[in-house]
């Protein structure tokens, strides 16, 4: 018998996609920070925290896809 699934559960899959996106959230949220305490204005530093929001969280997610950890 061949086992073609995934190791890891359904629950545990989820978990890890919550915590991948609580990540790329903090992460936005510093960067926003950052660019605020720069000096930069408040566009410019939101539109910066939601591009690398999006860009980690889909890194991450592509990460933990070729891991197997989601399908």
């Amino acid at each position: 018998m061949t086992h073609t699934g995934s190791p890891h559960s359904a629950g545990s899959k989820k978990l890890v996609v919550a915590l991948i996106i609580a990540i790329g959230f903090a992460t936005g949220c510093l960067v926003t920070t950052a660019f605020i305490a720069s000096g930069s204005g408040l566009k410019d530093s939101f539109w910066t925290g939601g591009i690398a929001f999006v860009a980690f969280t889909t890194l991450l997610l592509l990460a933990a896809k070729a891991a197997g950890y989601v399908d």
